[in-house]
């Protein structure tokens, strides 16, 4: 099939254009950042690219997004309307292409309001952060565009070499984030946004990309909450980031940022998922950040742990 994708040059986009073309397929990538070389990939502003340029295409992934870490996602409220440019824009680009079928990554954050998780529509428009609303209005406007589309909701996202987007504590994903500070510190402290007692639930990128392989092949509208088994605290996420980089730092709270704190994810079912064929394999964080010899680092005959900084 022929695939456009937004967002072609983001950690699940470089991921997924992998393993689409692995499978055979035909993708042409749209990402700011997308590297000159590839020739299937436009480096180009979304909202800059005319409908009707694009040669015609079977299957839109829409993963072009602005998102960061709690605060990044709770603090800017532009997320709202740029979060529906993109989504108008992704379908103004697959009328003017002729494609019926869209796959759009929203967030399990849409449930921040209520903690439902329910497997369906929103039932309700409770969503206080930005970033949540952005998601819930984008949703909406897929729904209302589309008879053939999955809406896929994932919990946090990690894997090995996945980037620290901000400058700032709190604007990135929390792994990126904490690994950065255990590189960049000089005192042997590590600082932590919250008392750790604030749960996450996260998902190998490499079990997301694996899911949307999977809906991609099967044309019915549906709407699909995703997690692993890896559910852990944030006291406890940054302990075992220690034990992986053989740090021994010590670990500073900062509680006064729980008013922050996104509502709780439990261990919600996956009824729609499984129904198409699909469970998550990779189950302890340890084994998620593994990646190749060359994302590694020795130092004094240790093994280090390294993530980009930028």
């Amino acid at each position: 099939m022929r695939i456009l994708l937004t967002g072609s040059a983001g950690f699940v986009g470089t991921r997924l254009t992998r393993a689409l073309r692995r499978a055979g397929h035909e993708v042409l990538g749209i990402d700011l950042r997308a590297q000159a070389p590839d020739r299937g990939a436009l480096c180009a502003d979304l909202l800059r690219v005319a409908p009707g340029s694009l040669p015609a295409f079977d299957v839109c992934f829409h993963l072009a997004s602005q998102v960061g870490g709690f605060l990044h996602n709770s603090g800017r409220p532009e997320l709202v309307d740029v979060e529906s440019a993109l989504v108008t824009q992704a379908l103004r680009l697959c009328r003017g292409a002729g494609c019926r079928r869209l796959i759009y990554t929203s967030s399990i954050a849409v449930f921040e309001g209520n903690g439902t998780f329910a497997a369906g529509p929103l039932t309700a428009r409770d969503q206080h952060t930005p970033y949540a609303r952005a998601k819930a209005a984008a949703e909406a406007l897929i729904e209302e565009a589309f008879d053939q589309f999955a809406i896929v909701r994932p919990t946090n996202i990690f894997g090995p070499q996945q980037r620290r987007a901000g400058q700032r504590a709190g604007e990135s994903h929390v792994i990126p984030d904490l690994l950065h500070k255990l590189a960049a510190s000089d005192d042997q402290t590590l600082e932590v946004l919250g008392d750790g007692r604030q749960q996450r639930n996260f998902i190998h990128v490499d079990d997301v990309v694996s899911f949307l392989m999977t809906v991609m092949r099967h044309p019915a509208r549906g709407w699909f909450n995703l997690r692993s088994e890896i559910q852990l605290s944030i006291g406890e996420l940054a302990s075992e980031l220690l034990r992986l980089t053989r740090r021994n730092h010590r670990i500073v709270y900062r509680p006064e940022y729980l008013h922050y704190e996104p509502q709780p994810i439990t261990r919600f079912e996956l009824g729609p998922a499984h129904a198409l064929g699909w469970s998550p394999r990779v189950a302890t964080l340890s084994d998620g950040l593994r990646g190749p010899v060359s994302a590694r680092r020795r130092t004094g005959g240790a093994e280090s742990w390294t993530q980009p900084t930028a």
